[in-house]
């Protein structure tokens, strides 16, 4: 067989059976030059020997345990500083790859190739709702992007890693990674301000969704503390231009604003009000306190004032949210099996 070309980084953590058919889905490319590195974040469990029977059948599985837990995110930095193949992704454990991946990505890197990376769609499936959509699909279309050219563009919508094929050089000008709950978006907002990267619409792994994922478990100044922080680490990039730096700058503002208005709605849902009132302040900071923002914060403001007023407008508003989200509804899946199914 040739020398690999491809690394599958995949940081675990007390997952053996996730793990497995994570590895499995790697094993099972059609492009079959690679290697299969396990970065054990100490998990004291069956992981090592899941890891040693996959390993007796297939040598191109490696495995390293760590001596104690590092964190998430330095397990991720190991694996990335240990790869010595051209080109290298990554997996949690919990993720799978679609089968013509590797081969996909190779072939339209070829096809470009000043291109240093590669970006596929990714399917992310919800195991508790069994719903699943596919991102991103706002802003983009397949094909070649120049350095700096599209920064703003993917930091508004960016790819998971989990769909993406690094060349092994990003890693001195994208690294090292940002200890955040959001530690992908950095990483390649830095990549495409530096590298020329090429983009197929085209589904290629499986991300799994979790209602208890560090992103959904921060609070509104927690959340805004850590864009704010993304944003310096990108625009803090040696050799930027001002227009590149402005592009992320305001890919940033966008991001945030977007997701504060997701909370605005989630927490008068919910009446978590000083959550609410946080979301509401920090909108009305960023000039986005506008449309139905500023509808709920005025709602949100009869609560002490008129209660039953705001009993009857916040039913009304609930009852409109719902119908739209039925309309809205995503596709479902029973199991990421029946999804792999459809997408193989």
């Amino acid at each position: 067989m040739s020398p690999p070309t491809i690394t599958a980084v995949i940081p675990t953590f007390r997952r053996p059976k996730l793990l497995r058919r994570a590895i499995e889905s790697v094993l099972a490319q059609t492009h079959a030059e690679l290697v299969v590195a396990v970065f054990d974040n100490h998990s004291e469990d069956e992981t090592a020997a899941v890891v040693a029977e996959l390993a007796a059948r297939d040598p191109r599985v490696r495995y390293h345990c760590h001596a104690r837990n590092l964190g998430a995110v330095a397990n991720f930095q190991a694996g990335m500083d240990a790869v010595e193949t051209p080109w290298f992704s990554f997996l949690s454990d919990d993720d799978v790859l679609l089968p013509g991946f590797y081969e996909h990505a190779i072939e339209q890197l070829a096809a470009h190739p000043r291109a240093r990376f590669f970006c596929g769609q990714t399917l992310i499936w919800d195991p508790h709702s069994g719903q699943y959509e596919t991102i991103p699909t706002k802003h983009w279309s397949s094909g070649h992007y120049e350095a700096g050219q599209a920064v703003g563009k993917m930091v508004r919508g960016h790819f998971t890693w989990t769909s993406t094929l690094w060349a092994r050089e990003v890693r001195s000008s994208a690294g090292p990674l940002l200890e955040q709950a959001v530690t992908d978006l950095p990483f390649q907002a830095r990549a495409a301000a530096v590298f020329p990267f090429v983009v197929s619409m085209k589904p290629l792994s499986i991300f799994t969704s979790h209602a208890a994922g560090a992103s959904r478990q921060m609070s509104v100044a927690d959340y805004e503390d850590s864009f704010q922080r993304c944003k310096n680490w990108c625009t803090a990039l040696a050799g930027l231009d001002e227009d590149v730096r402005r592009r992320i700058e305001h890919g940033f503002e966008d991001v945030l604003i977007r997701w504060l208005s997701r909370m605005l709605r989630l927490t008068f849902r919910q009446q978590s009000w000083a959550e609410f009132d946080r979301a509401a302040r920090l909108l009305g900071e960023h000039g986005a306190l506008r449309g139905r923002n500023a509808l709920l914060a005025r709602m949100a403001r009869l609560r002490t004032k008129r209660p039953m007023l705001y009993r009857l407008l916040r039913r009304a508003s609930l009852l409109r949210h719902d119908k739209r989200a039925g309309r809205a509804a995503l596709p479902t899946a029973r199991s990421l099996e029946q999804l792999l199914e459809r997408y193989s």
